[in-house]
C-alpha cells in the first residue's frame, strides 16, 4: 500500500509505499526512508534524516523542516509545503522548467559554491598596471583646452551674459504705492517665521533570517519574487495595517516585494509607515 505525497496545492508528486521506499508521480523509485529515520537516495547515498520528533535533517545536521502526526510536511519557516511524506525536502521528485526559482533550498549546491572575487575595474583597467599612456593624457589636455577656447569665446561675444539683468527703476507711482517698513536693529525675527523642513529619513532594514522569501504581495500564497539572504538590506516603503507584512525595495538587487515584518530587523516606527493595499492575487 502507498500513501500519496501532494503539494498544497493538491497536485500528487510522488508515493511513499509501507517499507519506505519513495516513488515519483511517474513510479520511478527516488528513494527510501527506513525505520530509524535514515533517508537514502536512488544512488543509496545518505540525505539526510527524520528524528523521532518529526524534524527533517540533511546530511549536515540542519534542519530544513518538520512532519507532523497528520503527515502535514512544513519547510524552516513553518510554511506548509506537503502532505504524506517529508521524502521532498530531502529528495528533488521532480524539476519544473517553467518556474525558475528551485522548489526548495538547495544546501548541498550552497556548499559546493565558491564565491569568486573579482579585482575592481578602473577607468583605465585595460591598460598595464603603473602605466599610462602619454597619447591617453595629450588627447584628454586637448580636449580640454578645446572646451576652454569654446567658453571664452561665448562670453567675449556676449557680453551681457557675465552682466546679469538689468537693475529695475521704480516709477513715482510705485514708489508712492510702497510703504518701506524699517526693522530696528536687534528687534527678534517673527516666532512664525518659515523654518526649513526636516528632512525625511528612509526606513531601513536588514534580513535577520538565513533565507527569507520575497512574495508578490502579502501572505504564502503569493508567487515568490526573490530569496534574500541574511543580512541583505532593504527599504521599507509601506505595511499591512495590522504591520505583519512589509512593503520593501531591494536595491541590491533592484526587486520589490512583500516580506514577513518578524525577519526584518530595524528601528524605523513601523505605525508610522504608510499603510498599503495589498495586490489582488
Amino acid at each position: 500500500m502507498s500513501t500519496p505525497i501532494r503539494d498544497p496545492h493538491g497536485i500528487i508528486v510522488g508515493y511513499q509505499e509501507s517499507d519506505g521506499t519513495l516513488r515519483d508521480r511517474n513510479n520511478k523509485k527516488v528513494g527510501q526512508i527506513f525505520r530509524d529515520g535514515s533517508v537514502y537516495n536512488a544512488q543509496r547515498e545518505q540525505v539526510g534524516s527524520i528524528n523521532a520528533r518529526g524534524d527533517v535533517i540533511d546530511r549536515y545536521g540542519r534542519q530544513v523542516g518538520s512532519i507532523g502526526a497528520d503527515g502535514a510536511v512544513q519547510d524552516w519557516h513553518g510554511i506548509h509545503l506537503y502532505n504524506g511524506s517529508a521524502g521532498p525536502l530531502l529528495i528533488d521528485f521532480e524539476k519544473k522548467a517553467q518556474d525558475p526559482l528551485p522548489s526548495r533550498f538547495d544546501f548541498d549546491q550552497r556548499a559546493r559554491e565558491v564565491p569568486e572575487t573579482k579585482a575592481p575595474r578602473t577607468p583605465l583597467s585595460f591598460l598595464p598596471d603603473g602605466f599610462v599612456s602619454p597619447s591617453v593624457i595629450g588627447c584628454l589636455g586637448i580636449g580640454l583646452a578645446v572646451i576652454v577656447g569654446l567658453v571664452i569665446m561665448f562670453v567675449l561675444r556676449n557680453p551681457l551674459f557675465l552682466a546679469g539683468p538689468p537693475a529695475r527703476t521704480s516709477t513715482p507711482s510705485a514708489l508712492a504705492q510702497e510703504t518701506p517698513v524699517l526693522q530696528e536693529q536687534g528687534t527678534p525675527a517673527p516666532a512664525n517665521a518659515p523654518t526649513t523642513a526636516p528632512l525625511i529619513q528612509q526606513a531601513t532594514g536588514k534580513v535577520n533570517t538565513q533565507i527569507l522569501n520575497l512574495r508578490q504581495g502579502p501572505g504564502t500564497t503569493f508567487e515568490i519574487v526573490d530569496r534574500l539572504q541574511l543580512d541583505t538590506q532593504v527599504v521599507i516603503v509601506g505595511r499591512l495595517s495590522d504591520s505583519v507584512w512589509l512593503r520593501v525595495n531591494v536595491p541590491s538587487i533592484g526587486k520589490q516585494g512583500w516580506v514577513a515584518a518578524e525577519y526584518i530587523t530595524t528601528e524605523a516606527d513601523l505605525n508610522a509607515l504608510p499603510v498599503i493595499e495589498p495586490p489582488a492575487q
